[in-house]
């Protein structure tokens, strides 16, 4: 692993009962680059962003963030020191406007130098600011998912299947966004099963399969690989 990673993930083991679910996963993010994270169902990628950004804490291994053992840590230290994520199901504060729920965010961010309404705009929900985020639909909701975790001013943004369940436009919309956020120097560690969502936003990927990463490389590459296509479809 390089030193001059932002994030380390070094020999990640996390069991539920007797189970494994990640069998010493390795894989390490640069300052401002962009990884998918890709892999079948029960593959265990939500459960290594879980252990990354605090939810879990892992039973062996390591999590390293701007060379700092931030192992175990939980999810409110994490998002102090730049670390944020988003969620499959988003789940905002419903009783509350989306101004609100940003504000929020806002309230516990580590530098507190950005607004609600200009993080809102960024994401496309500036005319709903003011609406009740259970009113919202399933893309405004995912997208107010996002402006909370920006709200934080994160250094690195972990994005699990943000793309699910969106229609082929809002796609396409979600993908700008994460590719101007890139682009702005925020690394992004991205969990999508659309391939073609995750071409428009990183060009490398990690594949897990039954607890570990399998492949990691380009994109077009992984499409290659025998044991990835093994993985996808079956031999």
């Amino acid at each position: 692993m390089s030193s001059d990673a932002l994030l380390e993930v070094d020999g990640v083991q996390k069991n539920f009962g007797g189970f494994p679910a990640l069998r010493g996963v390795s894989l390490s993010l640069a300052r401002g680059s962009a990884l998918g994270l890709v892999g079948p169902n029960g593959s265990g990628k939500t459960t290594l962003l879980n252990v990354i950004s605090g939810i879990y804490a892992p039973n062996a291994g390591s999590v390293r963030l701007g060379g700092r053992d931030v192992t175990g840590r939980p999810a409110h230290a994490l998002s102090r020191l730049g670390l944020n994520r988003t969620f499959q199901v988003p789940k905002p504060f419903g009783s509350l406007t989306a101004r609100q729920n940003v504000d929020v965010a806002l309230a516990h961010s580590r530098r507190s130098r950005r607004k609600a309404e200009d993080v809102l705009a960024f994401v496309g929900l500036g005319e709903v600011a003011d609406r009740e985020a259970s009113s919202l639909n399933t893309a405004q909701q995912k997208l107010l998912d996002l402006a909370r975790a920006l709200a934080t001013d994160p250094e690195l943004l972990l994005v699990d299947e943000l793309g699910a369940g969106l229609s082929p436009a809002d796609l396409d919309l979600v993908a700008g966004k994460l590719r101007a956020l890139n682009q702005q120097g925020i690394a992004l560690l991205v969990v999508e099963h659309l391939m073609g969502f995750l071409g428009q936003v990183t060009e490398s990927v990690v594949v897990m399969n039954a607890g570990q990463e399998i492949f990691c490389g380009k994109l077009e590459a992984a499409a290659g690989d025998p044991q990835v296509v093994e993985v996808f479809l079956g031999g």
